[in-house]
């Protein structure tokens, strides 16, 4: 079986993402993809902020990779959380799934990461960070 592999866990990516309220968040990003011989692209993304934005708030999130584009040199790929209607806790004002994960594969590359808000407008930020994609 052929399956195109893209791995950005290996290396936890920090980066600082800006809010909808224009605030900015320290945040640790990881994600792994598989897209096995038949198309099927399953993975996982995690972020976990640096900053304790509240008291009762978990800033570890987390959630499954379910759709998207994924080649040697390219990804683009789409995610939610585990539960639909979470909230993503890195941001005082709340963002939400799906994220959205897109860039091309090497080192030090721009990754750009999108998610939805209560604000009119998705939330859209790029970081660098090292990406690897390799076929297995």
């Amino acid at each position: 079986m052929y399956r195109d592999h893209l791995s950005g866990s290996k290396r936890v990516i920090m980066t600082s993402i800006v809010c909808p309220d224009g605030s900015s968040v320290d945040t640790d990003l990881s994600f792994v993809v598989v897209k096995s011989g038949s198309g099927t692209i399953l993975g996982n993304w995690t972020i976990d902020s640096a900053e304790n934005i509240s008291p009762e708030s978990n800033s570890f999130n987390q959630g499954p990779i379910y759709r998207g584009n994924l080649s040697i040199g390219y990804f683009n790929i789409q995610g939610e959380t585990y539960n639909s209607q979470e909230q993503i806790s890195i941001c005082s004002s709340p963002v939400f799934a799906p994220i959205s994960l897109a860039g091309q594969c090497g080192q030090n590359v721009t990754i750009t990461i999108r998610f939805q808000s209560n604000d009119p407008l998705d939330i859209t930020d790029s970081f660098t960070g090292d990406v690897e994609c390799q076929a297995d």
